[in-house]
């Protein structure tokens, strides 16, 4: 048994006292194992490890399938190990087999009661009451005291992008972790502010247009006039130079004018006559 008063060995006896009475004061994570089962005990370094972090947040209960027949029947395990996490008596979500540490981070992260969600329910009744200042002020208080609130970090975000914040927005949106940043809603939202800096720049389209009539080969002034009109909203200007920098000098800063376009194809929905056209005509030029 473990020294942790996070993690407890169950029973049937002790089962509805532990598991199910705690789950409605917190999520709680039932672990069905055995001895003989080795990816069992590959899984528990890592429920053991978020548990501890958690202080608390979670608690971990363990059932002995060989010792509690009776438990994994009730429950319908099948195979070992099963994790399944019960909140307010109820199983609410699980998994089968050896996973990631994220995924199972993943799946609790919804259920979890942590103080800096009652801040982020003040922080947006104020922002709904028009009293901006004070509710960006409120989100940046979790962003500093819990910047593992990855739900109000990724809502703090798109207000800041909202209140036209773009620098602030995206030193909150890049702090969450990559598989955050990976969702297609946060993704583009990142690329459009990543690109709205470029809107701010003192160098204005006209001053880049007659750099490049002079210099029809700098393709570092054709980039930045690419990046600009995309800032714009002039999507297909900025394309068409970022085509014009793969078919001339595909290699330029290791294939940046590629990697921008497949980013400007995500920020405009992956889809679309103006993404398939553009998507097509790239292909054709790389193969």
């Amino acid at each position: 048994m473990s020294d942790s008063p996070y993690i407890v060995d169950v029973d049937l006896d002790a089962f509805d006292q532990i598991v199910i009475e705690n789950s409605y004061r917190a999520p709680v994570l039932v672990d069905f194992w055995a001895e003989w089962c080795n990816p069992c005990k590959m899984l528990m370094p890592v429920l053991h490890g978020l548990v501890e972090e958690f202080h608390g947040q979670v608690l971990l209960a363990k059932v002995n399938s060989d010792e509690q027949q009776e438990l994994a029947a009730r429950y319908g395990v099948r195979s070992l190990p099963t994790v399944k996490l019960f909140r307010n008596g109820e199983v609410v979500d699980e998994f089968s087999g050896v996973v990631p540490e994220s995924a199972v981070r993943d799946m609790l992260e919804p259920h979890l009661v942590r103080a800096s969600d009652e801040i982020a329910a003040q922080a947006m009744a104020a922002y709904d009451e028009g009293r901006v200042e004070e509710s960006l002020a409120l989100f940046q208080r979790v962003f500093e005291e819990d910047p593992g609130n990855h739900k109000v970090l990724a809502l703090y975000g798109n207000l800041l992008a909202e209140q036209n914040q773009p620098e602030r927005a995206l030193e909150v949106l890049q702090s969450l972790p990559l598989e955050k940043r990976e969702d297609s809603d946060l993704s583009a939202l990142i690329t459009r502010l990543q690109f709205s800096q470029h809107s701010d720049s003192e160098i204005d389209a006209a001053e880049l247009e007659s750099r490049l009539q002079q210099e029809p080969g700098d393709h570092e002034t054709r980039y930045q006039l690419a990046n600009l009109y995309i800032a714009q909203g002039e999507y297909e200007r900025g394309m068409e130079l970022l085509l014009e920098i793969v078919s001339l000098e595909p290699g330029f800063k290791d294939g940046i004018a590629r990697e921008t376009l497949l980013k400007v194809f995500d920020m405009l929905g992956g889809s679309g006559p103006l993404v398939s056209r553009f998507r097509s005509r790239l292909y054709n030029l790389l193969y």
